[in-house]
């Protein structure tokens, strides 16, 4: 009973935990966010700059894309990478204010409210350009407090294909509008090959259609755009694997296009960037002050020309917000040294400072992650010994034997059904937001089946041990399947903890983490019947051996007589033949 009430109170804690864990990613209350002075403004290489955001656009799939073969001999182009998680909401803020996630607080779809970092369309409005988007509501969300003119486009549903298809009408003729006007930052956001990928799929048709409708628009609205004048910039949030999800690791997920035309742009290909690098490059484009919160540097490299100054105002913002920003959360103190000034005289100055710079931030980073383990690590020693009191305790120790075989059938069959089913650890295997609830309990329910099939196994491999070690045969898979399933919890609770104080962890180990939760939660609170099922096993292993074992092992064969073994009546025969002992040491032998 003592097990029985443990095993309830782990699946319960364990149910809990998972929605704690949850809460603390989605909620992340990044502690970069406090307000900054603005940065100072410099000269400007273009009079208008047109970022062109196609949500979802795989690299294979814009380089099929005929403007590309077109504007090639002029274009920068490059690969850019996202942070993860790889989803719209914060590869959008990343793209606008050069603040990955674990900087931004963005961290999922879900965010509510506007974003909490200095972006470029709040520099573009303190320096008095005018503002014009058109896209998604949720860049009304995010940035419209911002933003002179926003045209929201809603989504469609994801089966209305021609519904899909006329976004990209709309956002095409609010840009042509936009480009007639005074609007001196353009956000443009096409979202239908998004649509089409979580409808149909990242290599689909329609989703190959959404693509060559947008290449075929933006040769229209490029064909009224003076590119002496004007930099357009196409990117993308995120891409897609090929059955339609994103928001993982994957290469094809996290590697989007980039290219540069236009006003300002030296002609390049086969460049590497972060997305983070997009906000500090359009800032440079247009002499808009940094963004105070943003981590990544100008892409000097697609510039015709440094802009003066640039690379000392990209030394004083960076030193200030890792003066007054970074190191206070990550280190606990301010003024951090620098290993290499910032600021150079020289475009190969900047560039070095911004290698060591990055290098610099990951040192501090597991500096303070190092810190914080050596802190919890005693902890998770402890919770992860106390499990193995009991097999200390158990006598005789062979009647765990059953329970090993349960164990391994419960971990068999879970990764069984989870693998078999073509599933791996990474969010893009969650194809829409509106499934996450769906797969998550999936992955409950294949728990249940997985320790109720260990719970038969153990009951079954206990046949010969007593129908007491066959009733508790299942709950010992329960207790055992549990207590492994703490220790890879406990692993990833001392690497990263439950809350989240200036980090983000690793979403793979977390996917991994929320998934162990999910199976503690029925491997507990099914402790009790367990006790059943395992009877059940024992019970199906006894009939068994009734009916193809020991009876037909135990019969003898037809005709056969029922001797007594050489073994058994060779010493009586020796007995009968050996002499009487008289005690008369004089008797003659016979």
């Amino acid at each position: 009973m003592i097990v029985v009430v443990l095993l309830f109170g782990v699946g319960l804690g364990a149910k809990q935990l998972a929605a704690y864990s949850f809460s603390q990613y989605v909620n992340y209350a990044s502690p970069f966010t406090v307000p900054l002075d603005s940065s100072t403004a410099g000269p400007a290489l273009a009079q208008r700059v047109i970022l062109i955001v196609i949500d979802g656009l795989r690299v294979d799939a814009f380089e099929r894309m005929s403007l590309v073969d077109r504007y090639r001999p002029r274009a920068s182009l490059w690969r850019a990478f996202t942070g993860e998680p790889s989803l719209s909401y914060p590869g959008w803020t990343t793209i606008l204010s050069g603040a990955p996630p674990e900087i931004s607080g963005v961290t999922t779809n879900w965010y509510t409210g506007a974003v909490k970092v200095d972006h470029l369309f709040a520099a573009a409005k303190r320096s008095g350009l005018p503002t014009a988007a058109v896209g998604h509501p949720g860049w009304g969300q995010l940035f419209a407090a911002s933003i002179d003119e926003f045209v929201p486009v809603p989504d469609p549903a994801y089966t209305d294909l021609p519904a899909i298809h006329d976004t990209s009408v709309t956002v095409t003729n609010a840009g042509v509008r936009f480009v007639q006007g005074p609007a001196r930052l353009v956000l443009l956001h096409y979202p239908a090959p998004d649509l089409m990928g979580h409808g149909a799929g990242g290599v689909s048709q329609p989703y190959q259609d959404s693509v060559r409708l947008i290449d075929e628009e933006l040769t229209r609205l490029l064909g009224g755009v003076d590119l002496s004048t004007t930099t357009v910039i196409i990117t993308s949030d995120h891409g897609h694997i090929d059955q339609g999800g994103h928001g993982g690791w994957e290469p094809v997920v996290r590697t989007v296009p980039l290219m540069f035309l236009g006003a300002g742009i030296e002609r390049g290909d086969g460049f590497d960037a972060r997305q983070a690098d997009i906000a500090p490059t359009i800032a440079a484009l247009l002499g808009l002050p940094l963004p105070a919160h943003n981590i990544g540097r100008p892409l000097i490299e697609a510039l015709s020309t440094l802009p003066e100054g640039l690379d000392q105002r990209w030394g004083q913002q960076q030193a200030a917000f890792y003066e007054k920003v970074y190191s206070v959360a990550v280190l606990g103190r301010r003024f951090p040294v620098f290993t290499t000034p910032l600021g150079g005289p020289n475009p190969d100055a900047l560039l070095a400072a911004a290698d060591d710079l990055a290098r610099q931030r990951a040192e501090w980073l597991n500096r303070g992650l190092a810190r914080d383990r050596a802190r919890r690590f005693p902890l998770a020693l402890i919770l992860a010994v106390l499990p193995a009191g009991l097999f200390l305790l158990h006598r005789p120790r062979r009647d765990l034997l059953p329970a090993l075989a349960g164990t391994a059938v419960f971990f068999g069959v879970a990764l069984g059904l989870f693998y078999g089913r073509g599933y791996y650890f990474s969010l893009s295997i969650i194809n829409r937001e509106d499934l996450l609830a769906t797969f998550f309990e999936g992955r409950t329910v294949d728990a249940a089946i997985a320790v109720a099939a260990g719970a038969l196994i153990a009951g079954w491999a206990a046949r010969r041990r007593g129908l007491w070690t066959g009733a508790l045969a299942g709950l010992s898979t329960a207790y055992l399947s549990a207590s492994v399933l703490l220790l890879l919890s406990l692993y990833y609770l001392a690497l990263w903890g439950i809350r989240f104080p200036y980090y983000l962890p690793d979403l793979r180990e977390g996917f991994r983490f929320y998934l162990t939760l999910l199976a503690l939660l029925p491997v507990g609170l099914l402790a009790a019947p367990l006790v059943v099922v395992s009877l059940a096993g024992f019970g199906i292993g006894r009939l068994g051996e009734r009916i193809f074992g020991r009876g037909r092992r135990g019969a003898p064969p037809p005709g056969a007589t029922r001797d007594i073994p050489s073994s058994v009546a060779a010493p009586a025969r020796r007995e009968s033949a050996a002499p009487v002992s008289t005690g008369d040491s004089t008797q003659s032998r016979p």
